[in-house]
């Protein structure tokens, strides 16, 4: 192994424990000025998270390295690659592991309170929490596996299946409450996630609509 390649190594490594040292202190401090304390870290996470990242990422690298993942010519582009998808691994799975599982019931919360909101929903749930609308995208992602956009159709469409359950209101104005302002897609939407068209699924028996509903 080469100097230049072991150089590339730490400085990524440490590139890694810096970005995810500021990232955690910057979060840390949005969190204690929040309104509640669901989302609190576990632990002194700014002095012990820079070293987890690189411990952890220096561990799996050298496992990298005594299989003989680089014991064949492999250009510097490649090696490049390999480094890199590890770190970014690395880097997702700690934390994917930091984060409280309330934060996600605390977004859902969000969604329902904002889903007439066909404007800027995802700004006014970003404001809430003090984050970015980027760090919500990351944070939910992680979580999963959806964006926020896909995360808030998602739970609009459930609301609406519930509606449709529950009601007999017009299926323009379940779509309204629900945040739809554009009933063709209201309806595409729905038949993509049920497989049945809202008024197909309207017109099915109450109680089979509810039992369709607990499973």
């Amino acid at each position: 192994m080469n100097l230049t390649f072991i150089s590339l190594f730490l400085t990524i490594a440490l590139i890694v424990a810096l970005i995810s040292f500021a990232f955690v202190v910057n979060l840390n401090k949005k969190l204690t000025r929040a309104k509640n304390n669901e989302r609190k870290f576990n632990g002194d996470i700014e002095s012990n998270i820079a070293m987890l990242v690189t411990k952890q990422l220096t561990h799996n690298l050298n496992g990298l390295f005594e299989s003989n993942e680089f014991n064949h010519p492999m250009d510097s582009t490649t090696n490049h690659k390999v480094i890199k998808s590890e770190v970014e691994s690395e880097f997702d799975n700690i934390i994917r592991s930091k984060i409280d599982p309330l934060f996600l019931q605390r977004v859902t919360s969000l969604i329902y309170k904002e889903i007439t909101n066909t404007d800027n929903i995802i700004e006014a749930i970003s404001s809430e929490l003090c984050i970015s609308s980027s760090q919500l995208n990351r944070k939910i992602k992680l979580m999963t596996g959806m964006t926020t956009s896909h995360l808030i159709l998602e739970t609009r469409l459930k609301k609406a299946k519930k509606q449709l359950t529950l009601t007999q209101k017009p299926i323009g104005e379940i779509a309204m409450e629900c945040g739809f302002n554009d009933f063709a897609y209201f309806s595409r939407s729905f038949k993509k996630e049920f497989d049945m068209t809202p008024s197909a699924f309207q017109r099915i028996p109450h109680s089979v609509n509810l039992t369709r509903e607990q499973a």
